[in-house]
């Protein structure tokens, strides 16, 4: 009878091992699915991470090479400028005499910075003479309503592109396509048959042209 109550308490004793085994077991795998849920759950967001660092990445590479595209454009344009400004100083070096204060000049160019320094720079050498630009063609007809100019003058870009057969920059759905033919017959029409009209393609023409046409004496 002792044996077998020794027996019966050695199999209980078993089982309860193997529960307890079990549970572990048990315990342990929920363990581990849930550190796999939570990887799972980890991986989109880490992966977004990745994508947005590396689109930061390109778009901030953009970014340089835009800013320095522009600043290599902008470079050459000024350049291009400081030509055209020391072409037309190469052309009145020697035009100082003569008196022309009481005489504006209106001019159609085609970049208002090129404009701003020329109108700057070409009084002195065309006796004193007043100068106006105007880079629109909104804005050119307007001024050519406003009053009557001495001498009106289409500034060597526009007359480049007339000449390559391009539209004039500053143009509007009326001159589009517009020759430097058209634009003379326009001047006409608002200013007379008398007022003087300056065209040329070369910088260094500008002064020359300009103070035979304001009746000043020749440099």
């Amino acid at each position: 009878m002792r044996k077998g109550l020794e027996s019966g308490a050695v199999e209980a004793s078993d089982a309860e091992a193997s529960t307890a085994a079990e549970a572990a077991h048990a315990t342990n795998i929920a363990k581990i699915r849930a550190m796999a849920s939570r990887r799972q759950q980890n991986l989109p967001t880490a992966l977004l991470s990745c994508m947005l660092a590396g689109r930061i990445g390109l778009l901030t590479a953009a970014s340089v090479c835009t800013r320095r595209t522009a600043y290599a454009l902008t470079s050459m344009a000024d350049a291009s400028r400081d030509r055209m400004m020391n072409e037309i100083g190469s052309g009145g070096e020697t035009c100082a005499n003569g008196d022309a204060s009481s005489k504006i000049v209106l001019i159609r160019g085609c970049d208002p910075v090129m404009a701003q320094r020329a109108g700057q720079m070409l009084p002195p050498m065309l006796g004193n003479a007043k100068i106006t630009s105007s880079t629109s063609d909104d804005d050119f007809f307007l001024k050519l309503e406003e009053r009557k100019w001495d001498v009106v003058m289409f500034a060597p870009g526009a007359c480049r592109f007339s000449a390559a057969r391009q539209q004039i920059p500053g143009g509007n759905d009326r001159t589009r396509m517009w020759t430097l033919e058209d634009y003379r017959a326009a001047v006409r029409e608002k200013q007379g048959d008398a007022v003087p009209i300056v065209e040329t393609t070369e910088e260094r023409l500008i002064v020359p042209k300009l103070r035979e046409s304001l009746g000043l004496p020749p440099q």
